[in-house]
């Protein structure tokens, strides 16, 4: 049963990463085989024209809020599998960035669409999206939904990006986590690179499929990384250097199960949604587990929650429940549900 009361008993599929059962043996087997599927086409295929126009979602990944709004009405969420960004006001829809068919149908991506959008970040009245299938930035205009700008392209090399799962947004930086370039790329503002840390592997400082990254209120970056039985949180500093990091893969309090979008609150604690155990974490700076919100949790059913975002302007925290398709928002203490909207596409989602 989700948090609106709806009782399901068969398995949803994520998008992007494919996996449906909660048992660690699949959802591994699943998360290596989903690299394939996270690759955008090679050659040019069929327009699709079964994208959704409404107000409703369809495997919502990522979610995020205006800092620089006093009010923070407004939240902005990666409707993945619609191939859009909406605009959601007090949980009304207002608008929506890169619809219309996959970018890719013509064999080159167009600029203001977008192919399995996996994160979004606001900064400064602008939206900056990771358009994952096509290996590349986007930026919108924040108010009007307009296309602004885009960086990056497929590859490897410098600049270049391959499935970035993660993005954050400071005064002087755009950082992506590069997912299967397994690093993270750092950008301007205006787009133009300046440099790549993490290599891959294992040891402290290494990377293996990084998704969630968000900027530190001392500086520096917090980093999720999940890949190759890895399940965990670290800090780089501002130069990409590393300086602590705590998790481990498992089921038990404290340790994580596919960790993915990651933010930090005015405290500096850290919110971790990990979509294997279909729960979002709070720890604080040092690592220490506050509490647990999800399967674990009384009352608060999540499905493979991918996104999370903290709205410090009023002590809420926003979560992307993927599966379910719905966005929620909770008072961060302690954790209650005070708003939930969106809803699963094709399916009239309003409660009362």
């Amino acid at each position: 049963m989700d948090l609106g009361g709806r009782i399901h008993t068969h398995a949803e599929v994520d998008a992007t990463r494919g996996h449906t059962a909660p048992t660690a043996l699949l959802l591994m087997l699943v998360f290596l085989t989903s690299q394939i599927v996270w690759a955008p086409p090679a050659a040019a295929g069929p327009v699709r024209t079964d994208y959704f126009e409404g107000e409703e979602l369809y495997h919502p990944w990522d979610v995020a809020v205006d800092p620089d709004d006093p009010t923070n009405q407004y939240a902005f969420v990666a409707d993945t599998n619609n191939h859009r960004i909406v605009k959601y006001r007090n949980g009304v829809a207002q608008l929506s960035m890169g619809q219309g068919p996959p970018a890719f149908a013509d064999g080159e991506a167009e600029e203001g669409f977008l192919y399995y959008p996996q994160a979004v970040a606001v900064f400064g009245g602008e939206v900056f999206v990771a358009d994952t299938s096509n290996s590349r930035i986007q930026v919108f205009d924040a108010v009007s939904g307009e296309f602004l700008d885009e960086f990056g392209e497929m590859g490897s090399g410098s600049g270049q990006l391959n499935n970035p799962g993660g993005i954050a947004v400071t005064d002087a930086y755009v950082a992506v986590a590069d997912t299967r370039n397994h690093r993270i790329a750092l950008f301007s503002r205006a787009g133009t690179f300046v440099k790549n840390f993490g290599e891959l592997g294992s040891d402290q400082g290494e990377l293996t499929s990084p998704v969630g990254i968000a900027a530190r209120k001392r500086g520096g970056w917090w980093v999720t990384d999940g890949g190759d039985g890895l399940a965990r949180v670290q800090w780089f500093d501002d130069k990409g250097q590393f300086i602590f990091g705590f998790g481990t893969y498992g089921t038990a309090p404290g340790q994580m199960s596919f960790p993915d979008e990651i933010d930090e609150d005015a405290n500096e604690n850290v919110y971790v949604a990990q979509s294997g155990a279909n729960e979002v974490q709070k720890f604080d700076y040092a690592g220490t587990l506050i509490w647990e919100l999800g399967s674990s949790t009384a009352g608060y059913a999540l499905g493979a929650p991918h996104g999370v975002a903290v709205d410090k302007m009023r002590g809420r925290f926003l979560v992307a429940d993927t599966n379910e398709s719905l966005v929620y928002e909770f008072d961060e203490q302690p954790p209650q549900l005070k708003l939930h909207y969106g809803g699963s596409n094709g399916f009239d989602l309003v409660y009362t």
